[in-house]
C-alpha cells in the first residue's frame, strides 16, 4: 500500500505517526510522475515509526517539518534490512532531524535530500549498492564527522559541498587512483585541503 501524495501535508497539529506494516511507500508515483510530499510542512511532528517493508520515501515527504527529530523502523531483519528510494528534498529543513543511522537504508539519494539537517551529527554508512550521492544532498549537515562509502557512480567537486571543514571521507572499496581515473582529478585537487578523505590504499592518497 502507498501512503498518498499530500495525504497530511500542512496537518500542524500532527506530533506522532506510527504507519502499519502493509505502507511500502511514502508518497506514490504513476506513470513517471511523482506524487510526493505526504508531511510537507507538518512543523509539530517530532516521530515517525514505520514498518520494514518501506521502499519509497518520495519528494519532499517530511520537507520542511522542523521538529522532526526520529523516523524508525520496527521489526528489522538485520540480514535483510530495508532498502530504500529516497526522493529529491525528502528530509529538507528538517533542521531537528537525527536519525543518521536510516542513511544505511538508502539505496537511492535524491537531490537536496537532506539539505539544512544540522542536527544529523556522526558517522554515515552509506548503503552498499549506493551509487550517486547528488551535489549538495548532504548541504548543510554540519554535524556529520565521516561518511564512509562502499560503491561510487560520480564524483565532482560539489559531491560534498555544505559538510563542515575536516569531514572524513572514506572510499572503502577504492584507491585514489581508480577514483581519478574514472572522475578526473578536480574532485580532489579542489577539495583535498577542505576534507579528510581515506582509501582502500591509504599509500595512494588523501591526507
Amino acid at each position: 500500500s502507498t501512503l498518498g501524495g499530500e495525504f497530511f501535508k500542512g496537518c500542524t497539529a500532527l506530533v506522532t505517526v506510527d504507519l502499519p506494516d502493509c505502507i511500502t511507500s511514502i508518497g506514490r508515483s504513476n506513470m513517471g510522475r511523482i506524487y510526493g510530499s505526504s508531511f510537507e510542512g507538518c512543523t509539530a511532528l517530532t516521530t515517525v515509526t514505520a514498518g520494514p517493508s518501506v521502499s519509497k520515501i518520495l519528494n519532499s515527504s517530511f520537507d520542511g517539518c522542523v521538529s522532526l527529530e526520529t523516523l524508525t523502523f520496527r521489526n528489522v531483519d538485520s540480514r535483510r534490512p530495508p532498502s530504500i528510494m529516497l526522493g529529491d528534498r525528502a528530509f529538507a529543513n528538517c533542521v531537528n532531524f537525527q536519525s543518521i543511522d536510516i542513511i544505511t537504508y538508502m539505496n537511492t539519494i535524491g537531490v537536496d535530500a537532506f539539505i539544512n539537517c544540522a542536527s544529523l551529527s556522526g558517522t554515515v554508512v552509506c548503503h552498499d549498492s549506493l551509487g550517486e550521492i547528488p551535489d549538495g544532498a548532504f548541504s548543510g549537515c554540519t554535524g556529520i564527522t565521516e561518511i564512509h562509502l562502499k560503491a561510487i557512480a560520480r564524483l565532482t567537486v560539489d559531491t560534498f559541498d555544505g559538510l563542515s571543514e575536516g569531514t572524513k571521507i572514506y572510499f572503502d572499496n577504492f584507491t585514489l587512483e581508480s577514483l581519478c581515473e574514472r572522475y578526473g582529478t578536480d574532485w580532489y585537487e579542489n577539495t583535498k585541503d577542505y576534507f579528510e578523505y581515506h582509501f582502500a590504499a591509504e599509500s595512494t592518497g588523501g591526507r
